[in-house]
């Protein structure tokens, strides 16, 4: 690859998964695969788990970071100009850039902090940070008063906790002078203009949601607008009136012959009638449900257009795709293979392969290729361990010359293989996800690999 995609998998909470790709993403065409080899004791069947209930509990978001900066950077008077254009241009423009500042300032006073080694860099690391405060709030629009009031409680609520996070991982974990120096004067700024204080930990939950508040106002300008339509509509509708057509056509032969054969308003005539039309209904129905499941192979569930809140016009689409089967049907070498080592250690009996693609298409102006995006997924597991055991199991064993026991709750291991398709070059990262019926318990990475390109898992089951 040109440039690293960072790509990772790890537990959101007890019952979601979440996998990030990180990197230049609008400068070339990728696709994301996500392989689960789900055990048979989970009882995972296209019948009991459908595309729809798939696509209801998995969040998506896709985010346009801002670049990255430090410190002294942010203070620069040509960074600080450009927030004072997007002043005068309105409060979109506003909100964009303050919160994009907003951002950058969080980041690079993280980065900062960590690579402070001493009471000196720590001295010269809050001289930055007063001197970038300054500079961003010597900005006060009149007419955006809201937005501008919103962005610097942000600021400094991030400066709080990103201060009191590093001197809590220190050895002694006492407050230095820098530290309370640096937040008394953001709290006597606070003062003076009559704004609420720093959070105390006095209302802890009144607290966190006003914090909450605050990072989502200041996330969303890097949030493209995004437009979700179900693919594949009009191809469907195309299908439903061909099927229709044919049983019609079977219907009036039937109907013909019959009238020829036995006359008008006779008891065969009828009978053939009645016999017709239960034929129209089952060949048009068992038409169009097995012409759109082989169509489902090569059509795309769902697109997404993603706009770009300051700008008109399409930066990207997204289509998406989720197909369940059986790993018998993987035709990825790689995919393969973990299915066969599962089925020896894990899954004797088989398993389900549940997967999901997702196929990033840029569609914007070359100035978007170098902004680093991040594409977040969220998978729910919970409709996948509605059927795991709730009982706990006793384990007896020997321990010297006493016999114990211990309750034991059955677990189960699900397979994880992310696959990664750019340019001409393919990664796989592979994951052990140990789960029971209250939900994640361990997430274990296993392998990482990076091969020549080759056909993906969809464009092989379409053709196969």
């Amino acid at each position: 690859m040109a440039d690293r995609v960072e790509l990772a998998a790890c537990v959101h909470d007890a019952m979601q998964l979440r996998i990030t790709a990180q990197g230049k993403l609008l400068a070339a065409r990728s696709q994301l695969d996500v392989f689960m080899l789900v055990p048979a004791q989970l009882d995972i069947q296209p019948a009991n788990f459908s595309r729809e209930l798939f696509y209801r509990y998995l969040k998506n978001r896709f985010v346009l970071l801002p670049e990255c900066k430090t410190l002294a950077e942010l203070a620069e008077p040509a960074c600080i100009s450009r927030l004072t254009e997007a002043a005068r241009s309105g409060p979109a423009r506003y909100h964009e850039a303050a919160a994009r500042w907003a951002r950058q300032f969080s980041k690079a006073l993280d980065e900062a902090l960590g690579r402070a080694a001493d009471e000196i860099a720590l001295c010269q690391v809050g001289e930055q940070v007063r001197h970038a405060l300054a500079r961003f709030r010597s900005i006060e629009p009149v007419t955006l008063r809201a937005a501008y009031l919103m962005v610097n409680d942000y600021l400094g609520q991030q400066l709080q906790q990103l201060y009191l996070q590093h001197f809590a991982r220190q050895s002694s974990g006492a407050a230095s002078s820098q530290l309370v120096e640096v937040l008394q004067q953001e709290r006597d700024w606070r003062r003076e203009r009559g704004l609420p204080g720093l959070p105390s930990g006095a209302h802890k939950g009144a607290e966190l949601q006003h914090f909450t508040t605050l990072q989502h106002f200041c996330l969303t300008p890097l949030l493209p607008l995004a437009r979700r339509v179900e693919s594949g509509v009009w191809v469907q509708h195309a299908i439903s009136g061909m099927a229709a057509a044919l049983a019609m056509t079977i219907a009036m032969l039937i109907a013909f012959w019959s009238q020829m054969k036995y006359g008008n308003f006779t008891t065969p005539f009828l009978a053939a009638m009645v016999v017709g039309y239960i034929l129209k209904d089952r060949v048009k129905e068992v038409s169009r449900l097995e012409t759109i499941r082989r169509l489902g192979r090569r059509l795309f569930d769902y697109r997404t257009s993603l706009e770009c809140r300051t700008a008109r016009g399409v930066i990207a689409s997204i289509d998406e795709r989720f197909w369940l089967g059986s790993p018998i049907e993987a035709t990825d070498r790689q995919l393969r293979a973990m299915s066969r080592r599962y089925r020896k250690r894990y899954h004797p009996q088989g398993s389900s392969l549940l997967a999901y693609t997702r196929l990033v298409a840029p569609q914007a102006a070359a100035a978007l290729s170098e902004t680093t995006c991040e594409d977040v997924q969220v998978i729910n597991l919970q409709k996948l361990l509605r059927n795991a055991a709730r009982d706990e199991r006793e384990i007896w064993f020997l321990e010297g010359e006493r016999i114990r026991h211990k309750a034991v709750r059955p677990r189960y291991r699900i397979g994880l293989l992310l696959r990664y398709q750019r340019g001409e070059c393919v990664r796989y990262q592979r994951y052990d996800l140990d789960v029971t019926y209250k939900g994640i318990q361990a997430l274990e990475t296993r392998s990482e690999g990076k091969y020549p390109r080759a056909r993906s898992f969809f464009e092989k089951l379409g053709r196969a």
